[in-house]
């Protein structure tokens, strides 16, 4: 997963950064919950300078190049007993299958908002696909009866 920074007061991925005309440029995407019911949420992105965003001192940035072709990719997007969240990856256990979802949120704690990407493992029947997702790339793995 991408690492998690704040763009403002909001937690966003940074998925990509480079240099360009001597600064520093970052690339980042969020979720867009949209309007409609039952709502439909998808990722957008944008690319603005590096200033404009603040690194947690709790993520590690190391994964990242300075590259503009190179981009981190976020899994895609599913409903989970009611959350929005990334599918990274199905689990088939017995004659279960299970996901295993991440998704953000932000601590309660006093002061600055302190946002973490939490794991959570779900059965197969507790998550519901969203339209224009692509799973295909989404690994299954088979433990056995």
């Amino acid at each position: 997963m991408p690492p998690l920074v704040l763009y403002g007061t909001n937690p966003v991925f940074l998925t990509g950064r480079w240099w360009a005309e001597g600064r520093r440029w970052a690339h980042i995407s969020w979720i867009v919950t949209g309007e409609q019911e039952p709502p439909q949420p998808f990722l957008t992105d944008k690319h603005l300078p590096y200033e404009d965003i603040s690194e947690l001192a709790t993520e590690s940035y190391q994964q990242l190049r300075d590259d503009p072709a190179v981009r981190l990719v976020l899994p895609p997007l599913v409903i989970c007993r009611g959350h929005v969240a990334f599918l990274r990856r199905w689990r088939r256990g017995g004659n279960t299958w299970w996901a295993l979802t991440s998704r953000v949120i932000c601590d309660p704690a006093p002061g600055p908002r302190h946002p973490r990407l939490i794991e959570d493992r779900a059965a197969a029947m507790d998550v519901r696909p969203i339209e224009g997702e692509g799973y295909r790339r989404v690994p299954r793995i088979y433990a056995g009866p």
